[in-house]
């Protein structure tokens, strides 16, 4: 068995299955992250395990929907 990625506040992951890009906002214990993403200009927090995730990065065109959103 693998150890499970490690992230830190204000790392940028995805879910392994897909969806949006999410930012970390804390670690609540050593394997569980709290996630912040914006959808339809509406703020989601949860918290997921490390290992549901990945690390990604938000390209530009996603960089220009958000600041049009703002």
């Amino acid at each position: 068995m693998t150890d499970a990625p490690r992230f830190s506040p204000g790392d940028v992951v995805r879910l392994k299955s897909g969806g949006p890009p999410m930012t970390v906002e804390s670690v609540v214990s050593g394997d569980v992250a709290t996630c912040v993403w914006f959808s339809e200009e509406r703020k989601f927090n949860t918290m997921f395990v490390m290992s549901t995730l990945v690390a990604t990065t938000v390209d530009a065109d996603e960089r220009s929907e958000k600041r049009k959103m703002q």
